[in-house]
């Protein structure tokens, strides 16, 4: 041990530097004095931790006394202290060390060096510790100084600059500065304020420089200074000489007052504003002192309350009203005035022109601190207000009056409106017809009744189409999409299936449901034509079987003439024939003879045989077809059966047709029959006149782009007005052996094409001309 001290005590020798050998026992005495004496502790512990050495004034600050922890472990003393045991632990480690470390509430410079046997192996650690607790603490005092200042400086509402004396360079800028003036801090910091020409007069920026050197310090003086926009800024300006780094600057902090200078420019137009609109106002303005007495009036106020009697003196409104309001409006002032309140009145008084008016008192006390100064207040003359509230009053006695019996005349309607609304509820609900309400996204809202099998209930929120027969489906909801596009009513017939699978037949009228201009719904009415479509269908029957006998009846009626006809081919064959055979039967006949002889006859047994192709088409029974066809052919095909009897009476066929004549939907056959009994009739009314007279005139035209035009025109002698109305009922006839079937039955074949068959007397000539009129298709 005594080994371990004299290698410590030689090491504190070594340490200090100033020391020899040869005055080691003064050393150490030196040395303790010095310890002893000095803020520092010095101290020594061996391999395991314990104290052998504990000495210095500094151990009086952590409330030790030299010595005292000898014999004591470092790791038991300062257990709590980890920090400072950190030190220690290296130096056992064999690494010399120095740190700031904290004891309790101490600061202290350590240092700690290991001390090694002759082996190389630590037999402890030498330290020296001297107490910087104040150092630190002054340190950490000026650290937060300046964080508070640089806190203060860029987070502070007013523009604050830091720059140089000497060149005028911002050294450093604040973030109200930078938005003041519109700049980034990179095109501010190192730049000069001239540079940046935010001083409207640099000479002002020289003189106020030349005062903050010579030690002036200048407080909230008013500049004027111009941002990046070219804007002028008022701005109060304060400065101060710092130094920074050993350098002299200047610390200039700025308030923006321009929004105060327009506000205060603001306030004295509004000032000058007021005192306009007083003078100028429709309403009398005063103010009193506190007790209530008039101080000061507009020039309407003197108009309406005139001059007190005193010199120069306003008169006082309360003077001038009538007697049977005073009590009261006397009261309401003067309670207002005792408790500085405000105050509204109406009451009447007498103007300085001796005409009463009814005025509207409107006051406002008016304080500062806490204090009533003073009241100021209106009169406003609401006379026409008061006598129109008047007439509105009775205007409005005269209304309610009106209104309760208008109410009582509209519960009446109300009423009969319900009645009507339950009889036009009963009436759907009863109604014979299937009645729908069709929604626009094609489901069905209402249905009063069903035919089809199923509930009405079942078929609210179904599709309105699910009952339509499927052929039908397209042509209904082109019908649906016109009528809730166009908002046009269309009627359409359908076929529906019933729940058992029968098939009905119904007329539909589709109308469109308005809200306002929009279409909301539809409204469908189904009406069971099932049994009119059997009779249609059977009077259709009937009708082709009657037009088939009145066919028959007019081949008979023209039998001779068919047989006369005939026979004059067949009896041109047999002769052809005859006369072939005959030179057949000649020696030395020629085959060219014979040929031209078979070839007339040939010509002739074709015509007889177009002949009767065309009776036994015209005699056909068959279904009624329709198709496209052109009228033109269908003349020249009934006037070839009709020939027969012209030829008999020499009546010649003129026809004019109009160029590119549209197509027709017809029936040929019908038409033919139509066309022939016209010019049967035509053949027989013109037997008795001229010969040069018998022509029969077809024409075809156009009309209004939507109809074809025959007519059928004689020379004939005309018909009798006696039967003018009815020739085109059944058995009528002016023939002795007609049956009276061919105008009746040509009519319903033309009606049943939708046309029309009508008949007038030629104009200016004898005869009569008929007329058959057929619609041209619409997509023609």
């Amino acid at each position: 041990m005594n080994e371990f001290l004299r290698q410590a005590k030689d090491d504190l020798i070594a340490f200090s530097g100033i020391f020899h050998h040869s005055e080691i026992a003064d050393q150490q005495s030196l040395l303790k004095e010095v310890v002893s004496q000095s803020p520092i502790i010095l101290w020594v512990i061996d391999e395991h931790g314990v104290f052998r050495l504990s000495e210095g004034m500094g151990l009086s600050a952590l409330g030790l006394k030299p010595g005292e922890t000898i014999g004591k472990s470092v790791f038991e003393i300062y257990a709590d202290q980890p920090q400072a045991l950190m030190g220690v632990r290296r130096s056992l480690a064999g690494i010399e060390s120095r740190e700031i470390v904290r004891v309790i509430d101490r600061y202290y410079d350590s240092w700690q060096r290991p001390l090694f046997s002759t082996e190389g192996k630590v037999r402890g650690v030498l330290g020296v510790a001297t107490d910087v607790t104040q150092r630190i603490l002054a340190q950490q005092e000026t650290a937060e100084f300046e964080q508070r200042f640089r806190a203060a400086f860029h987070y502070s509402p007013a523009a604050i600059t830091v720059t140089d004396i000497e060149t005028g360079r911002f050294i450093d800028a604040n973030d109200a500065y930078l938005k003041m003036i519109g700049l980034k801090r990179e095109e501010t910091i190192g730049k000069t304020t001239l540079e940046l020409g935010l001083w409207k007069d640099p000479s002002e920026r020289a003189l106020l420089v030349e005062k903050v050197l010579k030690g002036e310090t200048m407080a909230a003086s008013s500049h004027v200074l111009t941002d990046r926009q070219g804007r002028n800024l008022s701005v109060q300006w304060s400065a101060s000489v710092i130094v920074l780094d050993g350098r002299k600057c200047m610390l200039s902090c700025m308030l923006d007052m321009t929004a105060r200078a327009k506000a205060t420019q603001r306030a004295e137009l509004t000032r000058q504003q007021l005192r306009t609109l007083g003078r100028l106002a429709p309403v009398a303005i005063f103010r009193t002192n506190a007790q209530g007495e008039i101080r000061q009036a507009n020039g309407r106020y003197r108009q309406l309350v005139g001059d007190a009697d005193q010199a120069n003196s306003l008169g006082c409104w309360i003077d001038r009203i009538l007697p049977e309001d005073l009590p009261e409006v006397t009261r309401v002032w003067k309670n207002a005035v005792k408790h500085g309140q405000s105050c509204l009145l109406e009451f009447r008084m007498v103007d300085a022109q001796s005409r009463e008016r009814w005025i509207l008192l409107s006051t406002k006390p008016l304080f500062h601190k806490k204090s009533l100064r003073s009241f100021v207040g209106t009169l406003t003359d609401i006379t026409a207000r008061k006598r129109a509230e008047a007439a509105m009053e009775q205007m409005n006695h005269a209304l309610e009056t009106r209104v309760a019996i208008r109410t009582q005349e509209l519960r009446q309607v109300v009423e009969e409106l319900e009645v009507r609304r339950s009889q036009w509820e009963s009436l759907v609900r009863n109604a014979p017809d299937v009645i729908l309400r069709i929604r626009t996204d094609r489901t069905i809202e209402f249905v009063n009744r069903t035919e089809f099998g199923w509930q009405p209930e079942d078929l609210i929120h179904q599709d309105s189409l699910f009952f339509v027969h499927p052929d039908d489906r397209d042509d209904v909801e082109r019908v649906l999409h016109l009528v809730f596009t166009e908002g046009t009513p269309l009627t359409v017939q359908l076929r529906s299936r019933k729940k058992t699978g029968e098939t009905l037949w119904y007329a539909v009228h589709i109308g469109p449901v308005y809200r306002g201009n929009s279409i909301i719904a539809a409204t469908a009415v189904l009406r069971d034509i099932t049994q009119q479509k059997f009779y249609e269908e059977e009077a259709i029957r009937r009708r082709d079987e009657l037009a088939h006998a009145s066919r028959l009846s007019t081949i008979g009626e023209m039998a001779a003439m068919v047989a006369h006809e005939l026979n004059q081919p067949l009896a041109a064959i047999a002769n052809f024939v005859r006369g072939a055979v005959h030179r057949l039967q000649e020696p030395n006949f020629k085959v060219d003879e014979i040929i031209d002889g078979l070839e007339k006859a040939n010509r002739q047994a074709q015509r007889a045989g177009e002949m009767i192709h065309g009776i036994r088409r015209f005699l056909r029974k068959r279904d009624s077809l329709q198709m496209p066809i052109h009228l033109p052919p269908l003349v020249h095909e009934a006037w070839g059966l009709a020939e027969i009897e012209a030829s008999r009476y020499r009546i010649q066929l003129e026809t004019e047709f109009a160029r590119a004549l549209p197509l027709i939907i017809a029936d040929d056959v019908q038409i033919v029959q139509v066309l022939l009994n016209l010019f049967l009739n035509g053949i027989d009314a013109m037997k008795s006149i001229p010969l040069p007279e018998r022509k029969l005139i077809v024409r075809g035209r156009i009309e209004n782009r939507q109809t074809v035009v025959c007519e059928v025109e004689d020379r004939g002698t005309g018909f009798s007005p006696k039967i003018s109305d009815t020739m085109f009922d059944a058995f009528i006839t002016t023939k002795e052996e007609g049956l009276g079937l061919g105008l009746s039955v040509s009519r319903s074949i033309v009606e049943a094409h939708g046309g029309r068959l009508r008949s007038f007397p030629n104009h200016e000539k004898p005869g009569v001309t008929f007329q058959m009129i057929l619609p041209i298709p619409a997509d023609d």
